[in-house]
Parts: structure tokens; sequence; C-alpha cells
């Protein structure tokens, strides 16, 4: 009867054994099919933000390629301390000098490019934008 006891606890110890094991792999199984959709979604929602960060980009290059389009650079003048509205009267100043019909108002920014030396640095103007130093 021992021997038959020892049989059977020995059967029923690989039916055991069989019986986690299944289990173990049906938990993995489970567990990797919800993971694979998590991820799934999760690879969908990055291509598609991937996606929408490439436009974005585009569209801000179009947008600075659009906003330096009306832009014009000066270079070697001397500004001696200018405020800004001096800066204005100034370039548009040189501008008239040039043959070109401009008030004062069409300048919208001007901007000192560079650090400013004790000889002179370039200048840049936008005739398109306003400031409020330039509207009248």
């Amino acid at each position: 009867m021992d021997k038959n006891m020892e049989l059977l606890l020995l059967k029923l110890d690989e039916k055991l054994e069989k019986q986690a094991e299944k289990i173990t792999q049906s938990v993995t199984k489970n567990v990797m099919e919800a993971l694979d959709e998590k991820m799934k979604t999760i690879i969908e929602e990055n291509n598609f933000l991937k996606n929408k960060v490439s436009e974005l980009e585009q569209k801000l290059i179009a947008v600075d390629k659009e906003k330096r389009k009306n832009n014009l650079v000066f270079f070697g003048i001397e500004e001696k301390g200018k405020s800004e509205g001096e800066l204005v009267d100034y370039i548009k100043d040189l501008i008239v000098d040039m043959g070109v019909h401009m008030d004062s108002h069409e300048i919208s920014n001007v901007y000192r490019i560079g650090k400013q030396k004790l000889s002179s640095h370039s200048i840049y103007h936008n005739p398109m934008e306003k400031t409020p130093y330039t509207q009248k």
C-alpha cells in the first residue's frame, strides 16, 4: 500500500505541476496580450504626435520664412548711443537719401544686431511689423 500511495502522490504532484504550468502560461499569455494592446495604443499615439510635431515644424519654418521676407539689414551704421526712436528716424533718412519715399510710421521695428561697437554694427529693420514706437 505504501507503493500505491507514493505512486498516487507522484501522479498528483505531476498533475499539480502541469496545472501550475498551464495556469502560468495562461496568465502570462493574458498579461502579454494586455501589454501588447496597451503598447499598440501608445505606439499609435506616439506616431500621431510625431506626425503632429513634424507638421508644426513645417508650419514654423513657413511662418519664419514669411516673417523674414520683409526684413532689411543695414550694415556699417554708426549709432553712437541712439535710442530706438532716433534709430527709426535715422533709418528713414537713410532710405529717403537712397531715393525711396518712406515715412517713419512705415518702419515697424528696428533691432541692433550683434554687440555694440565703438564704430558701427548691423541694424535689422522690418517695415511690415507695427510696434508702439513706430505707430502714429
